[in-house]
Order: C-alpha cells, then sequence, then structure tokens
C-alpha cells in the first residue's frame, strides 16, 4: 500500500508541478493588460472550484483517491 501511495503522489506532484510552471510562465510572459485580465480570471474561478478542490481533499483525506488512480489503471499493484 506504502508503494501504491508513492507512486500516486509521484503522478500527480510531476503533473502539478508541469501545470503551475506552465501557468507561471504564461502569466509572466503576458503584459500590464493580460495580468489584470488573468488575475481578475483567475480571482473569478477561484471560489467556484472550491467544491471541485475540496471534493479532491476529501478523497486525499479518505484514502479513496488511491482506490480510483488503480481503478482507473494509472497505478500497478
Amino acid at each position: 500500500m506504502q508503494r501504491v501511495m508513492c507512486k500516486v503522489v509521484q503522478c500527480f506532484n510531476k503533473c502539478l508541478l508541469r501545470y503551475l510552471q506552465g501557468m507561471l510562465a504564461m502569466y509572466k510572459s503576458l503584459n500590464d493588460e493580460g495580468k489584470k485580465e488573468f488575475e481578475a480570471a483567475y480571482s473569478a474561478s477561484f471560489y467556484p472550484s472550491m467544491d471541485v478542490l475540496y471534493k479532491c481533499y476529501e478523497d486525499v483525506a479518505s484514502g479513496n483517491e488511491i482506490a480510483v488512480w488503480c481503478w482507473l489503471g494509472v497505478v500497478s499493484l
């Protein structure tokens, strides 16, 4: 079980890191007007996405995310 957990965390962290680095690079490439527009869009989407984030954290706390990853075949036991 610990090996599975490590694989899930590694997979998730790699994807998340690539996504966040991409978002930061894109943000830095914007001009001042583009940055203001990005900040407005990001701020507007933050609270509506809270339900999804809460569900993710709920699954992590219960251990269900490991079962789902295994069920999808992302992590092999």
